[in-house]
């Protein structure tokens, strides 16, 4: 996992040397500006983008993959998530505290030999035209609290931290209540999986031989290349604005809501009924 370091606003561009203005006013000049600081992918295919004055920002964020083509994601307030108090703010003088943004975003094809990102943001109050982002291995961060890989025999059940199944056969039903994320890649799970009160949850080229039930997942929900071999049942879920995402994803049974969902959907197949409070778009 890498997490992408910004560039040091705070010392590069506030400090008072001559010819520019005293630090109160630098600080008085920007605090409506939209300035990011960090940028940290998450397991569950999301980032969390931390700055100041991101409420209402949108934008536009573009790297080079590994096949040297440009990619690129659209940031706006229809599919992020803000967060307006994130943390301690810059120095005392700076009126603003921190502030985050989480979006959908998936860049591990990053080029090995570009490994940075550019951000455009435009907010309300003024705009930035760029802000490079370079690639750094994220050594402080743990991302994955609770790991399974291999041949694991028996249940597994969580109820805090993140939970990471990768390159694992697991042989028994999965629980995971009121973790922060649950992750599940490249893997087999022989059983049923389980996941209430968890914020962020994505499986990606992994089969499951039983159903999967979400309820209460309030950030994203991402099923990509996965198959299921039983019904998928979004139960109570509360749907945030990064919403459900399904992409080459089979499901052997039927697709079951309890409440109007929408789902954004690419080579979704549903082989068994799909209830009325379910929409494919």
């Amino acid at each position: 996992m890498t997490k992408l370091i910004g560039y040091d606003w705070d010392n590069a561009m506030l400090c008072e040397v001559p010819g520019k203005k005293p630090l109160v006013e630098q600080l008085a000049d920007d605090q409506f500006l939209p300035v990011p600081t960090g940028l940290t992918p998450e397991p569950a295919g999301t980032a969390l983008l931390t700055g100041y004055q991101l409420e209402g920002v949108e934008g536009t964020m573009t790297w080079r993959g590994a096949d040297g083509m440009q990619r690129n994601v659209d940031i706006s307030p229809k599919n992020s998530e803000f967060i307006a108090d994130f943390g301690e703010s810059r120095p005392a003088e700076h009126p603003a505290a921190l502030q985050a943004l989480r979006f959908r975003l998936d860049i591990d094809d990053l080029d090995p030999d570009a490994p940075w990102v550019s951000l455009e943001l435009d907010g309300p109050h003024g705009s930035i035209p760029y802000g490079s982002y370079s690639v750094e291995p994220d050594t402080s961060a743990a991302v994955c609290t609770e790991t399974v890989t291999g041949a694991h025999s028996g249940g597994i059940s969580v109820d805090s931290g993140t939970l990471c199944i990768e390159d694992a056969t697991v042989a028994g039903p999965i629980s995971v209540d009121g973790a922060d994320q649950a992750v599940i890649r490249d893997s087999t799970v022989r059983g049923r999986v389980t996941i209430v009160g968890t914020p962020n949850v994505a499986l990606r080229d992994s089969a499951v031989r039983g159903p999967i039930e979400v309820e209460g997942a309030q950030g994203s929900i991402g099923l990509q290349d996965t198959t299921v071999d039983g019904p998928l049942i979004l139960d109570g879920t509360r749907i945030g604005p990064l919403g459900i995402l399904a992409e080459g994803t089979h499901v052997n049974g039927s697709l079951e809501c309890s409440q109007d969902t929408e789902i954004e959907a690419q080579d979704l197949v549903i082989r068994g009924s799909v209830e009325d409070s379910c929409t494919i778009r």
